[in-house]
């Protein structure tokens, strides 16, 4: 059996592995009394609902009910001195002859509570309408059975249908809240939902705008970067507009509708029918994972479009590699593949396949993120020796000697400097600053540069490191990251924001965020080119040959004609690096070259 046709089984035998026994009692993995529930318990005494704030004796316990119409949550909460497994197994004798006997009932030991907890799941992904019998009725009185005074709360999603009559109320924003411990035995509710068109649409808006207007703008770009009837330089400027608007764009009318959608109650039915989950993690998941994993996966091939549209001049010599050098390429690249699908398979099956107690499902998230992030790398390193072969890096004494002069003068700490062979290292010229004072320049760059010009170029990567810039990108990356999030956090968490000004504050920070990360980052990483050149200008001064190694260095870069036709990018236009080099001379007293 070939070597991908045996992953394929393992990955099939494995998803196809039986659920958890089901009908047991069982020790839960986390606390079942997390946010949610305590939230519940603080909204309680708001309520007008005649329900105690506080247990006062062991025999008091909440039984909080939530009936949706394709799940049913049961949550027993008693003192912290009374022992879970009672709890567990009074709930499990509560359902006994009903539809929900098969299913798994946890308990855990909390500091404040001993709880159980028994959840049936019935949705189906991309359904309709569902229905539920809920034995509201059977459930209070087995747990009175058992010895307890049961305090029941009762909740059913607004977006569904319910014929309780006679019971006290209380309405949240999602949830239509009764008291129901007094409720007969035979009470059995009746919970129906049904989602209509127009949600739908919300739902698949939501999931796939992005996405697809970013894929309309990259197939728009690359038709008329291909038109012969449009001049070079009007296509070149044209198709980054046509790659850039659309997308960022997207992104920011998304945000604001995103951020509506998920604060409504539409995400609550596509959670309930779809997913059978009461709560709206369940479905925040797939909705805000896949479109950037689908721009993910898009991102190559945008790239690849680029450099073969836009790359070297038409008088720059063609890239030449060996034919075992791509062969050990292709076959690195098609390997790195492999973890990546696997983790999207994995993502979409714990999503929309996999049932609730499958053995996958509570690592498959962990699992996925692994695979899809840490999979290339393990790839990279498995290769390593293979690789390794055509990625060769030498020393050069005279140039130790020069970086070690400048970064002596410059008062940092150069630990090593090293001339990069590889295929790459031939074609383009370039430097780059590592961490831990590590500094890799490329053969061309050696090869194209005068002295003066590459003493410009060492100061300018030794003022990246003099300043400490790359620290402070990722710092402000990781801001950027927070605010986007903050939102989506507290969402998840149903952490409730009441004040006016802390919901306008909630809604504005995700689009501070945005515009740090995509605004932000790159006009910071301008602004440290522009100080490394200055830096550079004053320890070298020679503005001549700071001009002709900048330009040298965009010649012969991989896609030279892009230099000066976008501001999109880490480093600033050439013409503006120029005229920014100019202006420093000026200041430093240095002469204009003729």
């Amino acid at each position: 059996m070939r070597g991908s046709a045996r992953w394929a089984l393992a990955v099939v035998l494995l998803l196809s592995c039986g659920p958890l026994p089901a009908g047991e009692i069982r020790e839960a993995d986390e606390d079942i009394v997390d946010r949610r529930v305590r939230n519940i318990l603080r909204t309680l005494p708001e309520s007008s609902l005649k329900i105690p704030s506080a247990l006062t004796s062991p025999r008091d316990v909440y039984t909080l009910i939530t009936a949706g119409a394709a799940y049913f949550d049961v949550k027993v909460l008693a003192r912290p001195e009374v022992s879970p497994q009672g709890i567990a197994r009074a709930l499990a004798d509560a359902v006994r002859g009903t539809r929900f006997s098969t299913e798994t009932v946890e308990w855990f030991q909390g500091k404040q509570f001993s709880s159980a907890h028994l959840l049936f799941s019935n949705g189906r992904f991309g359904s309709r309408s569902a229905g539920m019998a809920a034995p509201v009725g059977k459930v209070v009185a087995g747990i009175t059975q058992a010895g307890f005074a049961a305090h029941a709360l009762l909740r059913v999603p607004r977006h569904a249908t319910a014929p309780v009559v006679g019971l006290p109320t209380f309405k949240t924003r999602g949830y239509v809240w009764y008291d129901a411990s007094r409720v007969p035995e035979s009470l059995t509710l009746s919970v129906h939902a049904a989602i209509s068109q127009s949600q739908v649409a919300l739902a698949l808006a939501f999931l796939f705008f992005v996405p697809v207007v970013v894929l309309s703008g990259l197939l728009a770009a690359i038709l008329y970067a291909r038109s012969p009837r449009v001049p070079i330089d009007v296509r070149r400027r044209v198709y980054l507009k046509l790659v850039y608007y659309p997308a960022l764009g997207s992104i920011f009318l998304h945000a604001p509708f995103a951020f509506t959608y998920l604060r409504s109650s539409q995400q609550l039915a596509i959670a309930d029918l779809w997913f059978g989950s009461p709560t709206a993690s369940s479905v925040l998941a797939p909705l805000l994972m896949l479109p950037p994993l689908l721009i993910f996966f898009l991102l190559p091939i945008s790239i690849k479009v680029e450099r073969k549209l836009f790359g070297a001049s038409d008088s720059a010599p063609p890239r030449e590699v060996s034919p075992e050098e791509k062969a050990v390429r292709k076959r690195v690249m098609l390997w790195s593949l492999v973890p990546q699908g696997a983790g999207l398979l994995l993502l979409l099956s714990r999503w929309f396949l996999l049932p609730p107690r499958h053995p996958l499902a509570t690592v498959a998230l962990p699992l996925a993120i692994v695979l899809i992030v840490g999979g290339p790398a393990l790839v990279q390193w498995l290769w390593r020796k293979q690789v390794q072969q055509f990625e060769r890096y030498t020393s050069d004494e005279e140039l130790t000697q020069r970086a070690t002069a400048l970064a002596r003068q410059m008062g940092v700490t150069l630990r090593e400097v090293k001339i990069y062979e590889g295929t790459a290292g031939h074609q383009s010229a370039n430097a780059l600053m590592l961490p831990r004072g590590r500094m890799v320049v490329t053969r061309k760059l050696m090869d194209v540069l005068k002295p003066a010009e590459l003493d410009f170029i060492l100061a300018h990567e030794l003022a990246h490191l003099k300043g400490r810039h790359v620290l402070r990108q990722v710092l402000v990356g990781l801001l950027a990251m927070s605010l986007l999030m903050l939102p989506f956090f507290l969402l998840i968490g149903e952490v409730r924001v009441k004040a006016e000004w802390a919901r306008t504050a909630v809604f504005w920070i995700p689009m501070l965020g945005f515009l740090l990360m995509f605004f932000g980052l790159l006009w910071l990483s301008q602004r440290r080119e522009y100080e490394a050149d200055r830096v550079a200008l004053a320890v070298t001064r020679n503005l001549e040959a700071a001009e002709s190694a900048l330009g040298k260095i965009v010649q012969h870069s991989p896609l030279p004609h892009l230099h000066d036709v976008t501001d999109y990018s880490t480093h600033p236009k050439l013409s503006k690096r120029l005229t920014a080099l100019r202006q420093a001379a000026q200041v430093l007293g240095l002469s204009a070259p003729p």
